[in-house]
């Protein structure tokens, strides 16, 4: 359902409080009703005008409320319980006006509570229950009684009884249809929640394909670099034929990475699969570090207890990233030497990657994987940001210190638990 999002708040709150509206307006109609059933039909002593007045008021109340809900203005659970109280006091005048807590409409006080408690947070339904207790409670003590009507409909008892059945109706048919919107206001936000939670994992498989191309592309610029300068050595110096052999050999192996890469790419569905995750992972380093012939690479790696892991391709793809920065850093110091130590424990991958460049101003410090920059002259500025980007995806971490002997180390912490779920 393209464009459709689940509810708001303060949708929700507003289609309650529409609700209300028509429901008061229902009330008013229904007051006036019985006020005139009950002083013309039944003959029953009533103080009419203090009850007119109250039902005015009500109705003047829900017009104020029928032009603040043409107002765009947001709804809150604070609106409705205010609208609620106004309803439990209004209902209170009108039982004082008409025999209190003898009054068989007492039953009413229910409405407001029952709704309270099926749409607002737990300290406006404690609000609105006390506020109904004490009506009720003072309503024992101080009401104007019910004039007695004799013997004409059976007595005042069978009255009663028959006043209880019509407030059970009343309250039954309130309960019945706020209950319905409810239950269908709750089956289409469950809906649509299970719509959005597919599109958000086709989204999401789309965000880590595309995620991974861009790191596959980033992590190309290296060997396409490194072809280039081959094929100028070889356009220098044709009759050089070991060179020519040498730089020939070595533009293979660096395209034969580029073909695994987008291979790689083309048939990844889930990442590691039901393969541990540790040899996958220690297999991509040692490929990155056979890449690097300009760089003396010391690993010292400890992955073999580390269990299978979905998302281990776009984790070596992060990492490999951070090497070639690291790599490019040492060289340019004029110290191509960069030291690899990982260790998998208690559910934890730790990876610490120094090298022995410059290291990084404050500055650069704070911007970097958050913000695109390069400190070389011809690079993309895009590897710590798709980095970072990518450990945040998989639930890791990433830091960078400048180390007292010079150079930059960057921290990785990945959890992987030790009974992962993620390949199945």
């Amino acid at each position: 359902m393209q464009g459709r999002t689940v509810d708001s708040d303060d949708q929700a709150h507003r289609r309650v409080l529409e609700g209300l509206f028509w429901l008061r307006n229902v009330a008013v109609a229904a007051q006036l009703a019985v006020l005139l059933l009950v002083v013309v039909g039944l003959k029953i002593q009533l103080q009419a005008l203090p009850i007119l007045l109250v039902i005015a008021a009500l109705w003047l109340w829900n017009l104020v409320l029928g032009q603040r809900l043409d107002r765009r203005w947001p709804v809150t659970a604070a609106e409705i319980a205010v609208n609620l109280v106004v309803d439990m006091l209004a209902l209170g005048a009108l039982l004082y006006w008409s025999g209190g807590s003898t009054n068989p409409f007492v039953s009413l006080f229910l409405v407001p509570v029952a709704l309270a408690a099926a749409f607002l947070p737990v300290r406006y339904i404690v609000l609105v229950l006390l506020l109904a207790a004490g009506l009720y409670t003072v309503l024992l003590w101080r009401y104007v009684p019910l004039a007695p009507v004799g013997s004409r409909f059976g007595g005042d008892f069978n009255l009663h009884v028959w006043g209880m059945w019509a407030s059970f109706i009343l309250s039954a048919v309130i309960a019945a249809v706020f209950v319905r919107r409810l239950a269908r206001v709750g089956q289409r936000r469950e809906r649509e929640v299970a719509e959005l939670r597919a599109r958000l994992m086709r989204d999401e498989h789309i965000v880590s394909a595309g995620a991974l191309a861009a790191g596959v592309a980033h992590e190309m610029n290296t060997p396409l670099a490194t072809i280039g300068l081959l094929a100028r050595e070889v356009a220098e110096a044709p009759d050089d034929t070991a060179q020519v052999v040498a730089d020939a050999d070595e533009i293979l192996r660096q395209v034969a990475h580029c073909k695994s890469r987008l291979k790689r790419l083309q048939q990844r569905a889930g990442g590691g699969g039901g393969q541990a995750a540790g040899p996958l992972l220690t297999v991509a380093l040692e490929d990155w570090a056979a890449l690097r012939a300009d760089v003396a690479v010391d690993f010292d790696l400890a992955l073999d207890a580390m269990p299978p892991f979905a998302a281990v391709d776009d984790l070596a793809m992060a990492l490999v990233n951070l090497l070639d920065n690291a790599a490019d850093a040492s060289v340019e110091g004029g110290r191509p030497e960069v030291a690899v130590e990982a260790r998998y424990a208690g559910g934890e991958l730790r990876v610490a990657i120094d090298d022995h460049g410059r290291g990084l101003s404050p500055e650069q410090l704070r911007r970097a994987g958050r913000e695109s920059f390069s400190s070389k002259a011809e690079g993309l500025g895009l590897g710590l940001v798709l980095s970072h980007a990518t450990l945040e995806r998989i639930g890791g971490r990433l830091t960078m210190t400048n180390r007292a002997g010079g150079g930059t180390r960057v921290t990785v912490r990945v959890p992987v638990p030790e009974t992962s779920d993620d390949g199945e």
